[in-house]
């Protein structure tokens, strides 16, 4: 699997870039461009709520500072992953 972030890039600015290897990529998997990571997009955040598949409010993190996590309570979903297939390079 290979996720692709880009911060601050608008999904429609990104598919209107003409971005050939982007296309490919997409061309060959798959692409979201109504992703929702919460109402104020800032980095910390929005990046734990992608990555946990929970809001702000659980997963603790509310600006860039990461303080007062609980990734231990709601990890990444590559922890998650390695948890069921622990043969698994993440």
């Amino acid at each position: 699997m290979l996720m692709i972030g880009i911060d601050g890039c608008r999904p429609d600015a990104l598919l209107g870039a003409g971005a050939p290897a982007i296309e490919a990529l997409i061309a060959e998997g798959t692409i979201s461009v109504e992703a929702q990571t919460g109402a104020r997009t800032s980095s910390g955040p929005s990046w734990s709520s992608l990555l946990t598949g929970t809001w702000a409010d659980k997963h603790g993190v509310t600006d860039n500072s990461f303080d007062g996590n609980r990734f231990g309570q709601y990890p990444h979903f590559f922890r998650r992953i390695e948890e069921v297939r622990p043969e698994l390079f993440t």
